[in-house]
């Protein structure tokens, strides 16, 4: 099962360091499948992979002056409450009720790429939000909106172990104005503070760490090739391409609640 999981950390950590989005969400389905370790245990060694493989690409982007400091740390920080929330409620769900929340929330993931990939904001998962008149009273106060997005992003780290930069990279595009590759530079950021967060929270939760290691070490290595040379890339393509591959995880994730 290691030689599979090997090839699937190095893309994991390509995905997550050049796109800053949609790595994390195949972590765990590689640590349940391949691993073989419960969705808890897995939401949490998930936490592990992600932090590494993105503060790795972090230091890439920070050193092509393509992170936003100030903003990811105040979406990061004003998320902290609901990643708080968001473990703890993971903890009293039963394993098949957290893997069928994931599998949707590996379906929005999708249709997130989807949009962003299509460039129409009127496609994308967010449009539903951004027209909301309370989101429109929300914009005339930056912190408020960022204590919004920081919340969602906070929520889903600390329930699925994912980051969230599905999100976090198109609110950045379409809220902030920030150009393709500086928003998945600065939702590195948010992805590495909510990662360490969580996992700081979830410290008693057991699971091997030792089998993880490996995984985790090639991701970093993926997650390093990924950020330094995300500029040679076709986002459009890769973004389509991470799509199809995510609804695949969706269908795994939901197919396997229903064969249990």
């Amino acid at each position: 099962m290691l030689a599979l999981a090997l090839p699937l950390g190095l893309l994991i950590g390509a995905v997550i360091g050049s796109m800053g989005a949609g790595g994390s969400l195949l972590t765990v389905p590689v640590l349940v499948g391949v691993l073989g370790l419960t969705p808890y245990a897995a939401t949490t060694a998930s936490l592990v992979v992600v932090a590494t493989t993105a503060s790795t690409g972090l230091v890439v982007h920070a050193r092509q002056k393509r992170v936003r400091w100030s903003m990811g740390l105040t979406i990061a920080l004003l998320g902290l409450p609901a990643s708080w929330l968001g473990s703890h409620v993971a903890r009293t769900l039963p394993d098949d009720v957290l893997l069928s929340l994931f599998g949707l929330v590996v379906l929005v993931g999708a249709a997130s790429m989807l949009a962003t990939s299509r460039r129409s904001s009127a496609l994308h998962p967010l449009s539903v939000a951004l027209t909301c008149p309370l989101w429109s009273w929300c914009r005339a106060f930056t912190y408020l909106r960022w204590f919004a997005i920081g919340s969602v992003v906070g929520l889903l780290a600390g329930m699925f172990g994912v980051g969230g930069g599905f999100l976090i990279v198109p609110a950045l595009v379409m809220v902030a104005g920030l150009e393709a590759h500086e928003a998945a530079g600065t939702s590195l950021l948010v992805i590495a503070v909510n990662s360490l967060t969580v996992l700081a929270i979830r410290s008693g939760a057991g699971f091997d760490v030792l089998a993880i290691l490996p995984f985790a070490a090639v991701a970093i290595i993926g997650s390093w090739a990924g950020a330094r040379y995300s500029s040679r890339l076709s986002g459009k393509h890769l973004q389509q391409g991470m799509a199809l591959l995510l609804l695949l995880v969706a269908g795994w994730a939901l197919g396997s609640v229903v064969r249990a």
